[in-house]
């Protein structure tokens, strides 16, 4: 799939584009002929910022491109000299929502459709001993194994399979190859389903505190040490799948009367060479969660390796007990970015 060429009229325009490749359903990605590949983890793989889209992808049947990082957007046969004109751009916006539309549908099929199937659930009963030993090194017991069904997969010369469950249902599948062809993709969500809010404990409501570790296993090891509390109030422990949290994740911790943010170190950092605003991720999260319902704990390495290395309970409650407010000092214009928060 990732070999389909770009037909000749899109291909003489943005054939010139460095890491060009199919992504399925009329979409090519590339790096962007006006950011380039500013601030990209190459960790994380080669840029795929600038989306194009063919003659058949959305409403209005015009082939464009956009930006995903800075916002430039082209037409084919616009005439670059001329900049874009906000008719067009009042098209584009009316093509994305209606992309996203058909997107989430695909999604919500994919996800009843992986409740029907059983695959995941033979990951857990088949795996042998040596596979389930895989998971106590990583510092999970057999309780969080077995009540979240986590497996062992034979895919990708062997990945352990992590359920998201929410009550009794799946929400989606990821992998964590055991050899990963690099550092920054060691992680995969199940073909055609994406990243969800992990629930340490499947049944627990988001309400009240909660606190918001990155990755599943972080979560579980990081649960295992409780209960914790802040202020005489229980904590909820979650995790999200990655440093900047989607959006509509964001929102599903509306009800939470107080979040406490305990990210890995590089969130708290400031990525080189960033175009647009410079923000940490914790910043970002922060910001769009609201300010005035959020805390964070900043530790000094990735949480469940601090616990494995023999972090104590008590000391770990004594950090969440210090969290602290992320203090935003205000751009030159007085503007801190759209939220999500209640009350902001």
């Amino acid at each position: 799939m990732n070999d389909r060429p770009l037909p000749p009229d899109l291909r003489q325009k943005w054939g010139h584009l460095r890491f060009l490749r199919y992504k399925g359903n009329g979409e090519w990605s590339a790096e962007c002929p006006n950011c380039h590949d500013d601030g990209h983890d190459n960790s994380k793989g080669k840029p795929d910022r600038f989306m194009i889209f063919d003659h058949n992808t959305g409403t209005s049947r015009k082939a464009r491109g956009k930006c995903r990082r800075c916002g430039h957007l082209e037409w084919l046969g616009d005439d670059p000299s001329k900049p874009i004109t906000p008719k067009q751009r009042r098209e584009d916006e009316k093509e994305r929502r209606e992309l996203a539309k058909l997107q989430e549908q695909k999604y919500l099929d994919r996800q009843e459709w992986l409740r029907q199937q059983t695959f995941w659930q033979e990951f857990h009963e088949d795996m042998t001993k040596g596979q389930r030993q895989i998971w106590h090194k990583a510092g999970v017991g057999n309780w969080a194994i077995d009540l979240h069904r986590l497996g062992y997969s034979q895919r990708d010369d062997g990945a352990l399979s992590i359920p998201y469950m929410e009550g009794s249902d799946i929400n989606t599948l990821q992998f964590r190859l055991m050899k990963p062809p690099s550092p920054g993709d060691k992680y995969r969500f199940l073909t055609g389903t994406r990243a969800e809010l992990f629930r340490v404990w499947p049944d627990e409501p988001l309400t009240g505190v909660i606190l918001i570790t990155e990755g599943a296993k972080k979560g579980i090891v990081t649960f295992q040490g409780g209960p914790y509390t802040y202020q005489g109030e229980s904590i909820t422990v979650i995790s999200v799948p990655m440093k900047n949290v989607p959006e509509r994740l964001i929102k599903q911790l509306l009800d939470a009367d107080l979040l406490i943010w305990l990210l890995d170190p590089d969130a708290y950092e400031i990525p080189r060479r960033r175009v647009g605003v410079q923000e940490s991720s914790v910043s970002r999260n922060i910001r769009l969660a609201g300010d005035n319902r959020c805390l964070m704990v900043k530790a000094v390495d990735k949480i469940d390796d601090m616990f494995l290395a023999g972090l104590k309970t008590t000391t770990f409650q004594n950090m969440l007990n210090q969290a602290q407010p992320y203090i935003r000092k205000e751009s030159k214009d007085g503007r801190q970015g759209k939220t999500y928060g209640r009350g902001s």
